[in-house]
């Protein structure tokens, strides 16, 4: 709607998708046909919801895998946490979203930094505003690029509210990082959780987030 400048699920389809999405959340199996179908929908609704798109790949992907299109087999756990973090997207959204402008606001433009040491801690930095932390016992033992996107996610979480109905362009010296958050895919749980906690959360503020 370029009259009030925002894009919106028609209210019958967000209903239907919160419908269903509660089913799945409750299913064990489910079919390569069934598994498409829900990926389909949840791709509709993407494209208000563009962070979402992340979590449209995978499930595609494993109904790929499966053998045809009727037979039921268990649904993968990775799908399966995709399906959780859209139930948890579409719960508390009115299926509107303000447009976005084209143009994106580089990290120079809006003055947040952020960085993170495999050793000493993280530290980020919005306008005259600023924080920082040192690493747990337990936070140690993660990985350099699960401390690069700690900060990023921690950033987004602080600041969201700023930061909201923008394309934000961070910078990485870590390809790791920059790929994980672009394509949501990472072989270890833990980075995973936090890659589906920042999506989950510029979702809900409407912030288009590329490093």
């Amino acid at each position: 709607d370029t009259a009030a400048w925002e894009m919106r699920l028609p209210a019958a389809k967000l209903s239907e998708l919160r419908t269903a999405l509660t089913a799945w959340l409750k299913k064990h199996s489910c079919s390569r046909q069934e598994l498409l179908s829900l990926a389909g929908s949840l791709s509709f609704a993407a494209k208000v919801v563009p962070p979402g798109r992340t979590f449209c790949r995978p499930l595609f992907e494993s109904a790929s895998k499966m053998p045809d299109l009727d037979t039921q087999r268990p649904i993968p756990a990775d799908a399966m946490l995709d399906i959780r973090w859209w139930a948890a997207c579409i719960e508390s959204w009115n299926g509107r979203n303000l447009l976005i402008s084209p143009s994106w606001d580089t990290a120079e433009d809006l003055g947040i930094f952020n960085d993170a040491s495999g050793t000493l801690g993280f530290g980020m930095v919005f306008g005259d505003r600023w924080a920082y932390g040192t690493w747990l016992p337990a936070e140690e033992q993660h990985t350099i690029e699960w401390k690069e996107l700690y900060a990023v996610v921690l950033a987004l979480f602080t600041w969201s509210a700023e930061l909201a109905n923008h394309r934000v362009l961070l910078y990485s010296d870590n390809e790791a990082v920059c790929y994980i958050w672009r394509f949501g895919v990472s072989k270890k749980e833990k980075v995973m959780d936090l890659v589906r906690a920042g999506i989950l959360r510029a979702a809900q503020y409407n912030v288009i987030l590329s490093i």
